[in-house]
């Protein structure tokens, strides 16, 4: 299940990155399966990598059940906007379209993670689009009820890549690592990871579910085999040897300044966000309102989230949980303190520097300590 990512060299020299994909042409190739059984309907994770050939042409990434009945359908489409469905009995329970597209001629991760028993409405479906949360949505339904049982995941017939009964919506390009998770809703940091300023793939080693499977597409002569140990296997619909495609690749640059030291501007809200345009997992946040005489404010993953010094004192180090709460994959969050989230017009300036991530025990000289070092820039 492991190492399905062929890599011709280490990440850091510039070597590409590597995966097998499956090429459909748009007019009738595509996968089915009916699980045995039902699985869990409020909780689970969907991902896969398409690369578009089509500019002017909707598709469907996967579906099940039928237009006549209850359904889940996920679609793209033609201006690149993902479009996702809950009905029951022809009402939506949940239906939105996203704000972020999936690019034509280009490898894009899609990441759906649902938790529909969450607390916050807005965590019990997320969208991730090449390792960034699509948080704005044209809303038709939203959000979801909490506790809904999804109609995804039932014991009905599933379609990857067409409608279920009219036969059309075909997808015209290649798809690489379709991942389903059954009984899990999960980050997009399990699929992937950001090297040299790209989103690139990543191998999932957790765990399946009942349902869950793995296509990634390396036996040309079984296409719709699930590799995850489930054997979850697809039918194949006008598919044979011949569709193996070309590899999922990535061509790493070299060292990318950005990627290890960015400047970002946000506008705070009062309350709690996350500030995920970093384009990495910083290390040391400075931070400052421009508008204000507030302290400039410093934290790092070494000390933790929650924990502060000011350049601008001589103070001890500080505890506030109202400052930067947390560091992500893709920036940090900050509480409600009028020092870091004050409602306003991009009012606040971050400093974002990349060490080494988790602190390491350093032994050198007489006074042993916790360090984080960045040894590619």
């Amino acid at each position: 299940m492991n190492n399905r990512l062929i890599k011709s060299n280490d990440a850091g020299s510039g070597g590409p990155v590597c995966t097998s994909s499956l090429t459909l042409n748009g007019s009738n190739e595509a996968l089915n399966k009916t699980p045995a059984s039902s699985g869990n309907r409020q909780k689970w994770t969907f991902s896969t990598w398409v690369y578009r050939n089509d500019e002017t042409a909707a598709f469907i990434l996967w579906t099940g059940n039928t237009f006549n009945g209850p359904y889940w359908l996920v679609s793209v489409q033609a201006n690149g906007s993902l479009n996702i469905n809950d009905a029951v009995s022809g009402v939506d329970t949940f239906n939105v379209l996203t704000t972020s597209i999936v690019p034509l001629a280009k490898w894009c991760n899609i990441v759906i993670s649902v938790d529909t028993t969450a607390s916050n409405e807005d965590d019990r479906v997320k969208v991730y689009l090449n390792g960034k949360q699509n948080t704005v949505f044209t809303k038709y339904k939203y959000p979801i009820a909490q506790n809904t049982q999804t109609y995804w995941n039932q014991s009905i017939p599933n379609y990857l890549f067409k409608t279920s009964v009219s036969n059309d919506y075909y997808f015209n390009g290649n798809v690489g690592l379709v991942n389903f998770i059954d009984g899990q809703s999960l980050g997009v940091g399990q699929f992937g990871e950001f090297s040299k300023g790209l989103w690139i793939p990543k191998d999932y080693t957790g765990s399946y579910g009942a349902n869950g499977y793995f296509l990634d597409f390396s036996d040309a002569n079984n296409l719709g085999q699930d590799v995850s140990g489930n054997n979850n296997d697809f039918n194949l619909e006008n598919i044979d040897s011949s569709n193996k495609g070309n590899e999922l690749c990535y061509t790493l640059p070299s060292i990318v300044p950005s990627e290890h030291f960015n400047t970002v501007v946000y506008s705070g809200n009062g309350t709690g966000q996350s500030i995920d345009t970093v384009g990495f997992a910083p290390d040391l946040v400075w931070l400052k309102n421009r508008l204000t005489a507030n302290y400039h404010i410093l934290s790092n993953t070494v000390s933790g989230a929650n924990k502060q010094l000011y350049s601008n004192t001589g103070d001890s180090e500080q505890s506030d949980a109202g400052f930067i709460t947390g560091f992500n994959i893709d920036g940090f969050d900050v509480g409600n303190s009028a020092s870091t989230n004050t409602s306003g017009s991009d009012n606040y300036v971050a400093w974002n520097f990349k060490a080494g991530g988790a602190a390491v025990t350093n032994t050198d000289g007489t006074i042993t300590s916790q360090v984080s070092a960045n040894t590619e820039a």
